[in-house]
């Protein structure tokens, strides 16, 4: 029997089920939703986020030949009994864990997107501070290096960002709760790319609206328009074709960014290696390796202890026409 265990979009799980028939089942985990999917005889079983379901999956086997796949959802609540022995190995790390995730950083007065649906399809104020935060890093590191001045522009991948709730405004900001949103410990990059490239990268950005995917960009330095209609939860559309939907890419002193022009653009290093299809960042001039800057999660942190009282707004850096 062969079972494939992913990380990949529903639509991309799919597409491997039907290319490779040799794959009995699927437990699948990405898109945050509790999904099945029956696809040449064979299923796609998908859990939720934060362990809020799981699937339970039963294998009947005759004679060493598989003969049916069957599960169920149990939704994971405080009805269900703990463990002790886990308990305890769990209760350990946990306390040595909230010592330093416990310490206060700071202060939100307002609330923060952290919902991923949210995240994934439009402009956040959660997504406009971090984007915010590694340009003003990468402005202040970059006065030390003899580079031609350029407009320094950011943007990062919506799938970095991991609260799966809004934060609420008057919350104290801890290091626990700056990991939950920046967990993955990415580092800051800075490449040189052209208005042409970076407005491929916008597209790309935008190709799944009006659904939402962790592809999706959040951006700092510049705005631009998209010629759809995305307001989460209801159904959305797009006017324009995949490849044609972005239009009025401007800075934020309001020049129109031409193909010809360059930038400096921050990234992480994830987007450095052109993952989540970003292909158009891939032998680029590094100025930044990531060898040499600092992740994410530090950046914000050293942001809000600096500043103690944050407030990040939404300011029409994406619009939907």
């Amino acid at each position: 029997m062969v079972i494939a265990l992913t990380h990949l979009r529903t639509v991309d799980e799919i597409t491997l089920m039907q290319a490779v028939p040799g794959i009995d089942l699927c437990l699948a985990g990405h898109d945050h939703n509790v999904s099945s999917n029956f696809i040449n005889g064979h299923y796609i079983i998908e859990g939720n986020i934060d362990l809020l379901t799981v699937a339970v999956v039963t294998v009947n086997f005759n004679n060493q030949q598989l003969v049916n796949v069957s599960f169920e959802y149990i939704n994971v609540t405080g009805a269900i009994a703990r463990d002790p022995e886990m308990q305890s190995v769990t209760d350990y790390w946990v306390s040595k864990f909230n010592i330093q995730g416990g310490i206060v950083v700071g202060q939100t007065l307002v609330k923060l997107t952290g919902t991923s649906s949210i995240n994934r399809c439009k402009e956040t104020n959660t997504g406009n501070m971090v984007t915010d935060v590694i340009r003003n890093w990468t402005v202040s590191a970059l006065k030390t290096q003899q580079l031609p001045p350029l407009p320094i522009l950011s943007v990062i991948n919506s799938g970095s960002l991991r609260w799966s709730l809004d934060i609420s405004a008057g919350t104290n900001m801890t290091k626990k709760a700056i990991l939950d949103l920046l967990p993955f410990g990415n580092l800051i990059a800075v490449i040189k790319i052209s208005g042409s490239e970076l407005r491929k990268a916008l597209e790309h950005s935008v190709d799944l609206l009006p659904s939402p995917d962790p592809h999706f960009l959040q951006i700092s330095g510049f705005s631009f328009g998209v010629d759809c209609i995305v307001n989460p939860p209801n159904p959305g559309s797009c006017n324009s074709p995949v490849g044609s939907r972005v239009s009025n890419v401007t800075l934020n002193n309001g020049d129109p960014v031409k193909d010809s022009d360059m930038f400096y653009l921050v990234i992480n290093d994830f987007l450095l290696l052109g993952r989540d299809g970003y292909s158009m960042f891939l032998n680029k001039t590094v100025i930044m390796d990531p060898e040499n800057t600092i992740t994410l999660f530090d950046a914000l942190i050293g942001y809000i202890q600096l500043n103690n009282l944050i407030s990040p707004q939404v300011e029409g850096r994406i619009n939907y026409l």
